[in-house]
């Protein structure tokens, strides 16, 4: 499973840590985050690696399934990231959003509503689910 954008390391280590059979890879751009990540939360089925989201360092269908909590609305080419997304997982991808930035931050470059999310998730994958709790975004889909 690969964590797109995991920061420090603490969802991936959380994932690792409710499914021990799955290999975790957390990917994020940040030199900082990623020692981070490696000194505070390795165990013996994940994996940290410093990388671009739009040039994902990984081949064609590497992963079964990938998640993106909180990255999407910092990544301008849209369209691009969720390509390659497509490229390297053969399964299911979980994301979750702040719905219309209702947490806003001056470094988000897209405001989503749970409509323009599922428009633009649907041209990758076959949405599963799609709903709104307390103003985060959550979509669970499957690479067409």
């Amino acid at each position: 499973m690969l964590d797109l954008g995991c920061g420090i390391g603490g969802r991936t280590y959380a994932a690792a840590i409710k499914f021990p059979a799955a290999r975790l890879i957390g990917l994020d751009r940040s030199d900082f985050a990623i020692g981070y990540a490696r000194n505070n939360f390795n165990t013996v089925n994940t994996e940290y690696t410093v990388g671009n989201i739009l040039e994902l360092p990984f081949g064609y269908k590497t992963f079964d399934n990938a998640f993106m909590l909180a990255v999407i609305e910092h990544v301008e080419e849209t369209n691009l990231l969720l390509k390659e997304i497509v490229r390297v997982t053969s399964g299911k991808l979980f994301l979750s959003v702040t719905e219309n930035d209702y947490h806003w931050d001056v470094n988000h470059v897209h405001r989503y509503s749970c409509k323009s999310l599922e428009d633009i998730i649907r041209q990758h994958f076959d949405i599963e689910m799609i709903y709104v709790r307390e103003h985060i975004i959550f979509v669970k889909g499957t690479v067409k």
